[in-house]
Formats: structure tokens, sequence, C-alpha cells
């Protein structure tokens, strides 16, 4: 992800200490130059080289769901977590509305469980 992602700086971040095999890792920023200034202020969720402007993101929840339930037939949605890696200059109420999206696919009954990760360290002074 690279220059596209700044997660946010938080002294209390710890990592899990084993990785979650339900989790759903979504990493959402900006379209930036080689100088690291945005392209424009749409946040993306990033999938490798493929970019989706985040509010355009019910029919990738959807593929997820899907995914999961034919995946982990003896396990629910309930078991899934979204881990959600946002560039700390994203927006919150795009996050919110990208998570009410992830919540409302499959006729609501999409995703319940949430996670925003942040950068284990001490904020920067301005």
């Amino acid at each position: 992800v690279g220059q596209r992602l700044g997660l946010p700086v938080d002294e209390l971040a710890v990592p899990p200490e084993a990785p979650r095999e339900d989790d759903i890792v979504v990493n959402v920023g900006f379209d930036r130059n080689k100088d690291g200034t945005k392209k424009n202020d749409e946040p993306y969720i990033f999938l490798g080289d493929h970019k989706i402007p985040i509010l355009d993101c019910a029919d990738y929840f959807e593929r997820e769901r899907q995914r999961q339930l034919l995946v982990a037939k003896d396990k629910s949605l309930d078991d899934v977590t979204i881990v959600i890696r946002a560039d700390k200059t994203v927006p919150t109420g795009k996050i919110q509305e990208m998570m009410r999206i992830a919540q409302e696919v499959g006729g609501g009954h999409g995703f319940t469980r949430f996670s925003l990760k942040a950068q284990k360290g001490e904020e920067e002074e301005p």
C-alpha cells in the first residue's frame, strides 16, 4: 500500500498476538502522486493495484459476504472481522459510511464486527 496509507498513531496500539483467520483487511487511503500529494479528495479501498471509491463498496462487500458464507459453512458472518487500515487523513464520516454499507449488504445481513488499526508510537507534533 506504501504511500497511499499513513496509519494513525496511537501509543496504546498493540498488534494481535496471532493473526485471526476470519479477518478481512480493508486498506483505505488516497490515490497519491509520486511526491505523496493527493491526486484528488476521493478516498479509495485498495485491493492490490485495483481501487474502489469508498462509497461504491457495496459490490465488494457483497462478494466478500458471499465468499465467507461459501468458505466457512460452519461459521457465521458474526465470526468475521473487517479490519480497517485507513489513512489518518481519511474523514471519519467516510469510514463510518463504508462500515454502514458493509453492514447493509445481503439485505441487512452483512458484517457486524469491525476493527480500526493504528500504528504504535507517539503522535507527531504539528
